[in-house]
């Protein structure tokens, strides 16, 4: 004997699974963009510290951004919610670059 609801019950047996593939998607793909973003603006803050000198260290805390200088480099950290990233670059040094680029061209 066939009841009559039956169609009814497995729509919403497969809706309530295909809406929570969509929620855990949704919030997957929101936590890659926060962490997109949060090393696009490490890049930023690093990138902004080595051409000034006059700052010592910097902190984002919105974004969990720490920048420090130390001697002949700048270094920084972010701290997301899945990925820890770590950035060092040279301080600019244009005088240093135009000797390496006389080398190169005697």
């Amino acid at each position: 004997m066939r009841l009559r609801g039956s169609y009814t019950v497995e729509a919403a047996a497969v809706m309530g699974i295909v809406l929570m593939a969509l929620c855990i998607l949704l919030q997957t793909a929101l936590g890659w963009k926060e962490d997109t973003v949060g090393i696009m603006k490490l890049h930023e803050t690093v990138e902004y510290m080595r051409y000034h000198k006059d700052l010592s260290s910097l902190s984002v805390p919105e974004y969990r951004i720490q920048v420090s200088e130390n001697g002949k480099k700048v270094s920084g950290q972010y701290l997301g919610n899945k990925r820890t990233v770590r950035i060092e670059h040279d301080l600019y040094e244009p005088e240093e670059f135009i000797r390496m680029i006389s080398l190169i061209v005697e």
